[in-house]
């Protein structure tokens, strides 16, 4: 399908057809009627269980606090969830057993080592976080992970789904049973349970919405995404309070280098005014947010490669041992993490780790101090390049989480090279306020109560239109006297096409440019708060198969500011190649099947591509702060939104779709919260 709208098209599956150049350009239309208020839940209960969930790349904290009237974040009522074995965190690994059983964290662990093994080594999923990341989604470890979803019959929304439900679940088992004397655990199942996922400071709006969503599809009632380095700010701030408030002079750049299992997020903030307990400091980024892939695994995968450079013929060896490539892996992986945080200075004694196989065969490998430090040394090169930056913005404090952070040769590394400039706040300095989970108590510190928020005026939402080819419009399709053309030769007229990237309509033969940017709902220009509802529309005409009546659209974002009306949002020249840096797909394509448009009175007409109908839709996008909604609406037979004159016909609607397609909605805000309050 191809689909063209009057100036406000979008590129369709085959079959489906933007309109032509004839129609105005959409308008803002206020609403006449009000709209109901934002859904909120809970804010008539005395009491709401409040989670926190650090969802990070290699581990998994989750803290909770129940919510009185009038009562306050404290360290003594904050508590941390016990995982198997007393751990105050779940190992992210996930796998499906054969039944369709759903295992994750210390299941996962224990699974593997049970002599009727349910899953093998092969089957466990990890790092997957990685996928969410805009830079690391097509890395060699996203592909790895991609191929074992396939391999499950999974996808990663599923395993987000299903990982907020189980992790959930249990928190709230884990509660119950430790005998609260102020609950019960009927009371506790009774109350609402609200959830602050924390998420990096460098992911954009539309990675977040696979977030919230996945928390929508898993049940949970309200959730609020919070930034992973604020969060970690406000767990030290609450510690210097109460140890060195001057530490926390407004003015002063804290400098959060949250180095996880896979990446590191990497952001500057000044503090802006004081908070009461230290965790509500008034905190203004810095610069900008950056982020590499320097966690704590890459040091593994450092082992790893050397590893397999030790056996010559790596699959070889496998065989020897009688065991797969992966279970080797795995299994050597799982016997360096206990070298690699017990390592702490360059002159240590050899190590030796053992890899088993079956039969009674054994591979023993030998690791100097030398390796070891060889394997960590290009990981924390990569870290003292992103800090350099962020140091020359005036750092004064350094607050270090995130499973690295407890590395003390990293610790002792960046004290080195920074000692003299920041002081250090980390897992290896000091006394912690309860289990060393930074983030996960932070959150529940810094925020009392989940609150509902409009949308942030620094993106604008928007759709593709195939457009007819106007030189004085599509100037990038158009070579000016002068110019040089792909061709070789130079352009000697005043305007010429170029025909790389303006094609001929598959229905008509016009001239025509694939995918311009048609912008809806714009940052800064349209309200998005909550009770100012509002409503954009966009006309369309579809060339609509007579064999297939459907229609679609594909909703984007991005905070290009400078991305303009009838600007190319792809690379090439049409929807099969890639969208441009900063422009994202927001969640799938909208599919709306039609009703039988020949019994409504609609004609065929003839087409290159066969017979089809040619209709007019409105497309109303109905924003209330953050909820953001989508339908169409058919006008009648014949009967095109504008006359020969430009002027809007009123009462030409004959449909109106009852589904409605949402966007986004405020329980499930994919902006994070940056205030306390």
């Amino acid at each position: 399908m191809s689909q063209r709208t009057a100036r406000r098209g979008n590129t369709m599956p085959p079959g489906v057809r933007p309109g032509r150049g004839e129609l105005p350009r959409a308008k803002f239309i206020k609403h006449s009627s009000p709209s109901p208020p934002p859904r909120r839940q809970g804010t008539v209960q005395n009491r709401k269980l409040l989670l926190s969930i650090d969802y990070g790349t290699k581990t998994c904290p989750v803290g909770y606090r129940v919510l009185s009237p009038n009562d306050t974040a404290i360290a003594n009522n904050v508590r941390d969830i016990l995982f198997d074995r007393g751990e105050y965190e779940a190992p992210q690994k996930v796998a499906w057993a054969e039944d369709g059983t759903f295992l994750w964290g210390q299941d996962v662990e224990e699974a593997l080592k049970s002599k009727n093994r349910v899953i093998e080594e092969e089957d466990v999923i990890e790092l997957w976080k990685l996928c969410l990341y805009e830079d690391h989604a097509t890395s060699k470890i996203s592909r790895r992970v991609h191929a074992q979803l396939l391999k499950a019959g999974r996808t990663l929304d599923e395993l987000l789904t299903t990982h907020f439900r189980a992790i959930v679940r249990y928190a709230k088992e884990q509660i119950k049973g430790e005998a609260l004397a102020d609950f019960t655990a009927e009371e506790i199942d009774d109350m609402p349970t609200q959830v602050f996922f924390s998420v990096p400071q460098m992911w954009q709006a539309p990675g977040n919405r696979r977030m919230t969503q996945a928390a929508k599809n898993a049940g949970i009632g309200y959730v609020e995404l919070v930034y992973e380095p604020q969060c970690a700010v406000a767990y030290y701030t609450y510690k210097i309070m109460e140890r060195t408030p001057s530490q926390l002079e407004v003015g002063s750049v804290i400098t959060v280098p949250d180095i996880g299992g896979g990446t590191g997020d990497f952001v500057s903030y000044r503090i802006t005014t004081h908070g009461q307990t230290g965790a509500g400091v008034g905190l203004e980024m810095v610069g900008k947010a950056t982020g590499a892939l320097c966690g704590s695994e890459f040091v593994t995968q450092e082992f790893i490669g050397w590893m397999e450079k030790k056996a010559g013929n790596f699959s070889a060896k496998c065989e020897e041992l009688g065991i797969s490539d992966v279970a080797c892996r795995m299994k050597a992986a799982r016997e360096f993490e206990t070298i690699k945080r017990g390592f702490s200075t360059p002159d240590v004694e050899d190590e030796y780790i053992t890899i088993r196989g079956v039969a009674g065969a054994r591979w023993e490998l030998r690791l100097t101090s030398e390796n070891i430090r060889g394997f960590f040394e290009p990981v924390i090169n990569t870290i003292e390049k992103c800090l350099e930056y962020h140091i020359t913005l005036g750092t004064t404090t350094l607050i270090i989480p995130g499973g690295f952070g407890k590395s003390k040769y990293l610790i002792r590394r960046l004290k080195a090279l920074y000692g003299h400039k920041v002081k250090f706040e980390g897992q290896t300095t000091g006394p912690a306020v309860g289990a060393i989970q930074p983030v996960s108590r932070g959150a529940l510190y810094r925020y009392h109560d989940i609150e509902t928020r409009g949308l942030r005026d620094d993106g604008s939402f928007g759709i593709a239109r195939i457009e007819d080819y106007e030189p004085e419009i599509h100037d990038d399709a158009t070579y000016s006297y002068g110019d040089s053309m792909r061709t070789g030769g130079m352009c000697r007229s005043s305007q010429r096409k170029n025909a790389d990237i303006v094609s001929k309509d598959d229905y008509d033969g016009r001239d025509i440019v694939y995918e311009r940017w048609l912008p809806l709902l714009e940052s800064n220009h349209t309200p998005k708060l909550p009770g100012a509802p509002v409503t954009v529309e966009a006309w369309q005409e579809f060339w609509v198969p007579v064999n297939n009546q459907r229609i679609s659209v594909q909703v984007y974002w991005t905070k290009n500011t400078n991305l303009h009306e009838h600007a190319p949002i792809r690379r090439g020249r049409d929807a099969k190649s890639p969208l441009k840096s900063g422009i994202y797909d927001w969640g799938d394509e909208l599919v709306k099947t039609l009703p039988d448009l020949g019994a409504m009175g609609f004609t065929s007409i003839a087409s290159k591509e066969g017979p089809v109908f040619k209709v007019y839709c409105r497309l109303l996008l109905e924003c209330n702060g953050a909820n953001i909604s989508v339908r169409w609406q058919l006008a009648r037979p014949g009967t095109p939104p504008y006359d020969e004159q430009g002027q809007r016909r009123e009462g030409n609607i004959d449909y109106e779709d009852d589904d409605v397609f949402e966007l986004c909605d405020s329980a499930y805000n994919p902006f994070p919260r940056a205030s306390p309050s």
